[in-house]
């Protein structure tokens, strides 16, 4: 360890390293460790070319463009570099292990893709000088360093926990060397200083790598060692130095990881049929890293594939389309998906997915029936293949319609597929597989609205904590999940900031501030913004965000596309206490496209059309109240056949319009317009019954 390392040494274990703090499982470990760990098994094993020596060398060069000194070291490492050479590289130029170790401790995909050829080099001269030397005794290696207090803290409560470290960790056999950069007597209410004491047993750890360094470092009296990406290290003790004013803490080298983690990691290592470009795009869609999947994808895409193989390639990069809200390349790679599909011909057995594709190709130009048709056609071959290796795809067909049937308004439809997707996601995937979490979400949001609050709760508290355990933080369906729980944990769906937990309201907040920044935002990032900005009651920058959203669908989906329509909807709860007429406005937009659904979008319509009576009541527009509440009222008949969903919330509108044709008809009567007078005292009477008697209600 030279002293170029100081300050690497000073953040690694801050910003690296990932501990658990739950003192009954010991082997916690955080997602995003699994993460790494899937990357650095593609980015070790996959082939390159001088194409990516050149990406890289490009990369640092930006990187530091304003510094011409490691712009000569740079033009140095382009003109000599050679792969066998990578370790002598790493000890001698600080740009390339600071550069490498910063994008590992802050998971900074764009440069580890853009040093992966470096990445590979390097891991692959530490394993060989392991694999020679693993045969040796238990060694006993040092570390010195500051760390931030509130990591230190952690620690100090996990003895018995993982330590587990995701960029390449330098160490000293040498305890006076490691001493040099402790800090020692130099403790302050940031940092303190810390002694790392690591036993590392080749025979009790044998998948670990770190290899002995010294003669390729150029400060050959520190005895380096040095340990691969991804090292896991047990905390055995912590105790205080009284001579020094520093903190002893004895680790173990150990191959122990999150039993649940490792389940899902394990799971998704064996759907990686080799570790190839094709399989990094994958990995970054599954991340959430929709723009860098794109590109990669493009590039597996300019490259010859077999048609089986592109199909799937079209497929994944329509999704990435899609969630960035660019639904016309998305539509664009999704038929051309279908076109591969259709030309492969395949058995009975394997027809799902070009069902499936149709499908998603439907719902993206508003087409809903179909979309239900050949979604259902999907899993009616999936139901009948007996063959293992369907169950993936079993929930996902399951969780897709649930999804279609609950965005299109009909949950109760929809909760049946929901309720089959988990069942067959907790029977055969990992217990933290993404996909249960999601099913909880939607689960959850259908028993909100049963009005089984207490269930919902539960339920969306349950997906919280499971998607936290199998995506990573920064990930968007995180941001949605815990947005969701805000909400539902409130009384309304405006509610205070106090109600949400901090931790919550801080990675929420996160997506807000990538806007701010003057980062584009996709439709289910701007989604969350909306969330985030109504649960603080900040309704000016909701209604932004919503016309943002409502710019981007108008631009890129069918112009009576049900989406819209959702959109116009959260316009109008944003305009409702500020403005009736915009609030209006959009109610009858969203009304206008939800009436070109039938038999699909009936529970928007009873959710909107209360929402517009109320309104025309408090502007005095006594007709028009009655015409929307005439068209409620037909609305809910249809309905009937489900759980009441007719709310107490609506009991004042009630009275009013019970009101309203009560006085209409005593007019008429005097009118001598009997029976004119009969048919609105009839109506009146009607309604009073609804009051009086709530079983004929229908609960919202």
């Amino acid at each position: 360890m030279d002293n170029h390392d100081t300050s690497i040494l000073l953040e690694t274990l801050g910003l690296g390293s990932r501990f658990s703090t739950n003192c009954k499982r010991n082997n916690n470990q955080e997602v995003m460790f699994m993460y790494c760990h899937l990357l650095k098994d593609i980015l070790t094993h996959m082939s390159y070319t001088n194409k990516d020596l050149n990406d890289m060398i490009e990369f640092l060069k930006n990187e530091y463009k304003d510094n011409e000194e490691q712009i000569k070291k740079i033009n140095k490492l382009e003109n000599e570099y050679l792969s066998k050479e990578a370790l002598w590289w790493y000890t001698t130029e600080p740009f390339i292990y600071r550069t490498l170790n910063n994008a590992l401790r802050t998971y900074d995909i764009d440069k580890l893709y853009a040093m992966r050829i470096f990445i590979r080099d390097l891991n692959k001269k530490i394993m060989e000088i392991h694999m020679d030397a693993r045969k040796t005794a238990v060694l006993k290696l040092y570390r010195g360093q500051r760390i931030p207090r509130v990591d230190f803290e952690k620690i100090k409560t996990n003895v018995g926990g993982l330590l587990s470290i995701n960029n390449f960790l330098s160490t000293s056999s040498n305890s006076t060397a490691a001493a040099m950069y402790s800090g020692c007597i130099s403790n302050n209410n940031e940092h303190v200083s810390v002694m790392f004491e690591i036993t590392a047993d080749p025979i009790k750890s044998p998948s670990a790598a770190y290899a002995n360094i010294q003669q390729y470092s150029n400060q050959h009296d520190e005895e380096e060692f040095l340990f691969t990406m991804g090292s896991v290290f047990r905390i055995e003790t912590i105790t205080e130095c009284d001579v020094d004013c520093c903190w002893h803490i004895s680790l173990v080298l150990t191959g122990n990881h999150d039993e649940e983690l490792m389940d899902l990691y394990n799971y998704m290592q064996s759907n990686m049929q080799q570790p190839d470009l094709a399989y990094l795009a994958h990995l970054f869609l599954s991340m959430g890293a929709f723009e860098k999947s794109i590109e990669i994808y493009k590039k597996v895409l300019a490259t010859p594939n077999n048609i089986l193989c592109t199909s799937g390639l079209y497929q994944d990069l329509g999704c990435a389309y899609a969630a960035l809200g660019n639904y016309e390349q998305a539509l664009k790679n999704i038929e051309l998906a279908l076109s591969c599909e259709r030309q492969l011909n395949l058995m009975s057995t394997n027809r799902w997915n070009m069902y499936y594709v149709e499908g998603m190709a439907a719902y993206i130009q508003g087409k809903l029936t179909l979309c239900q048709e050949k979604l259902q056609a999907a899993l009616n071959i999936l139901l009948d293949c007996k063959s293992e290796g369907y169950e993936e795809p079993l929930v996902m067909v399951n969780l897709t319609i649930g999804c279609i049937f609950f965005y299109s308004g009909l949950s109760f439809e929809g909760f049946p597929y929901i309720e089959k997707a988990y069942d067959t996601a907790r029977k055969h995937l990992p217990s933290t597989h993404p996909m249960i979490g999601q099913c909880l979400q939607l689960m959850a949001s259908f028993k909100f609205l049963e009005s089984s609050v207490d269930e919902a709760l539960e339920l969306q508290k349950n997906a919280v904590g499971l998607l936290e355990h199998a995506l990573p933080p920064t990930h968007v369906i995180n941001a949605i999940c815990q947005s969701t729980y805000s909400l539902l944990s409130s009384d309304s769906s405006i509610s205070s900031t106090s109600l949400i937990p901090a931790q919550c309201l801080e990675r929420l907040l996160s997506i807000v501030q990538k806007q701010q920044s003057g980062s584009n935002c996709t439709p289910i990032e701007l989604h969350s913004q909306i969330r985030v900005y109504l649960t603080q009651n900040k309704t000016e920058e909701a209604i932004s965000k919503a016309r943002e959203l409502l710019r981007i669908q108008i631009a890129s989906l069918p112009p009576k596309h049900i989406d819209i329509a959702g959109t116009h909807y959260i316009l109008g709860i944003c305009f409702q206490k500020s403005d009736l007429s915009e609030a209006l406005q959009n109610y009858y937009k969203a009304c206008e496209i939800f009436d070109g659904y039938p038999n699909k979008a009936e529970r928007w319509l009873l959710l909107i059309l209360p929402r517009i009576t109320k309104m025309l009541i408090a502007r005095r527009d006594k007709e028009g109240a009655l015409t929307a509440y005439k068209k409620w009222e037909t609305v809910e008949q249809k309905c009937l056949q489900f759980p009441e969903s007719l709310s107490s919330e609506w009991d004042h509108i009630h009275k009013y319009v019970a009101n309203s044709y009560h006085e209409m008809g005593l007019l008429n009567a005097q009118n001598k317009q009997y029976c004119l007078a009969l048919l609105n005292l009839n109506e009146s009477l009607k309604i009073q019954k609804k009051l009086l008697y709530p079983i004929f209600r229908v609960r919202l």
